[in-house]
């Protein structure tokens, strides 16, 4: 072998480590930059033409003290890395108490022939910690170096998250911004996607066109569709959540779905995501065949559970009445000033654009207020913004219905009159204080 195992390599404008290699020729390498962090790869000396990297061009100080926090964990890491035994990984020592229930979906993918299954746990039963173990597990015999993790937007850090924190399994969260800067940064040629090894993504931006043609280029050793009952077909109408997961579904070895609720009382749904996962499946006539199906679903509820003696995953629920301070009191009742406010407007208007803005931001902000006073006041500013914009004509205008985050209570249509606004901005400005204020001596129920 012509390089050393540990010696750093420049392979096509990335760096590298050496860890094996068979004959003069066939080197295996692992990355050491964010971009190719813990990904693997087999090259050819004689084609790729690696060049050795001197210490100082590695980044690795000759001599003298450790600089940082960072040298140190490296050095700690590669102390420690000879001890450990053969084949350890992400799922040798998980930082996780599992139930033995959540083995059964590892222990089914061990006896199907192609790893491919639909969890349909109830709720709270932890499909992302059995997800987590399938993934380690494929991982430690090589057969998960690139998944991909679809899940609705609010529930990306979930992921991030759970299988850093639970499994070592570091994740890029991939979104608009970062999408159009790996672009940028990337020659014209490489795709983002297959840059990444490891990405979550929202499954509302995926199934976009301009995303999904360079997305469905890539093949996955492994694709995780959570909450899947969003994309399941329904009759006559175009589902594009459906031709993404459609399309990712024969694009990977390992899939799994996860929902709580996958049938929706309709077999056209249910069929669809029977189909991703084998076509072979799919029912016929509207008639699901069960006894077909049943390897590749796992479906428990918690009272199942709990009276197998597997381990019962019931919460048990208790009150804890907190005391309002006196500040708190005042945002209260400055809450309610505001439905009051709201409901004279809505009647004033008599229904229309105007009365479904201020409807909505009532709802919202209610929400808002039994979420936490950071919620509120993040929501109330935007109110205040959008209402200040419309007055002063400055305001865009958005089309109602399903807004997304902040832009659902930043919607002022062009039809809402001046002093309907001013009215909302004289109570949300002292809502906004109040809110304040409860921010800067700390809420009581976090206390």
């Amino acid at each position: 072998m012509p390089f050393e195992v540990g010696q750093h390599l420049l392979v096509r404008g990335l760096r590298w480590m050496v860890v094996g290699g068979d004959g003069d020729d066939l080197l295996e390498i692992a990355g050491i930059e964010e971009w190719n962090r813990r990904l693997r790869m087999k090259v050819l000396v004689s084609l790729d033409r690696p060049r050795a990297l001197r210490v100082r061009e590695a980044g690795w100080p000759a001599e003298g003290p450790i600089a940082g926090h960072g040298d140190w964990i490296a050095l700690h890491e590669a102390f420690r890395a000879p001890f450990l035994p053969a084949g350890a990984g992400a799922s040798a020592a998980p930082c996780i108490r599992h139930e033995a229930y959540q083995l059964e979906p590892l222990r089914r993918i061990e006896s199907l022939p192609s790893p491919r299954l639909l969890i349909a746990d109830d709720a709270g039963m932890g499909k992302t910690v059995e997800t987590g173990i399938v993934l380690s597990s494929l991982a430690e015999r090589g057969r998960c170096a690139r998944f991909l993790v679809v899940a609705p937007r609010g529930l990306l850090g979930h992921w991030q998250d759970k299988l850093l924190r639970m499994f070592g399994i570091e994740t890029d969260a991939f979104d608009s911004s970062r999408l159009r800067d790996l672009r940028r940064r990337l020659p014209p040629h490489v795709n983002p996607w297959a840059y990444v090894p490891r990405i979550v993504v929202s499954m509302d931006l995926a199934k976009r066109s301009s995303v999904l043609r360079s997305l469905l280029q890539v093949r996955w050793d492994a694709v995780v569709f959570d909450e899947c009952h969003h994309a399941a077909q329904k009759r006559g109408r175009p589902n594009l959540r459906h031709r993404l997961l459609a399309g990712l579904s024969e694009r990977c070895e390992c899939l799994l779905l996860l929902s709580a609720t996958p049938h929706d009382g309709t077999p056209e749904g249910f069929d669809s995501l029977v189909r991703c996962i084998d076509p072979l499946l799919a029912s016929d006539g509207g008639r699901i065949d069960v006894d077909a199906i049943r390897p590749v679903v796992v479906r428990r509820l918690r009272t199942d559970v709990a009276s197998s003696g597997g381990g019962s995953p019931h919460r048990t629920i208790s009150e804890i009445r907190v005391p309002m301070s006196a500040i708190e009191k005042k945002a209260y009742r400055l809450m309610r000033r505001f439905s009051m406010a709201a409901a004279v407007i809505s009647g004033e208007v008599q229904g229309g654009e105007a009365a479904k803005s201020v409807e909505l931001a009532n709802v919202i902000l209610r929400r808002r207020f039994a979420s936490s006073m950071a919620a509120l006041a993040k929501s109330v500013s935007a109110r205040i913004g959008a209402l200040e914009a419309r007055i002063s004509g400055a305001a865009e205008d958005l089309e109602s219905g399903r807004l997304p985050g902040l832009a659902a209570v930043s919607w002022v249509p062009a039809s809402m009159e001046k002093r309907h606004a001013e009215r909302e901005l004289r109570v949300l400005r002292a809502l906004s204080s109040a809110a304040r204020k409860c921010l800067d001596q700390g809420e009581s129920k976090l206390a």
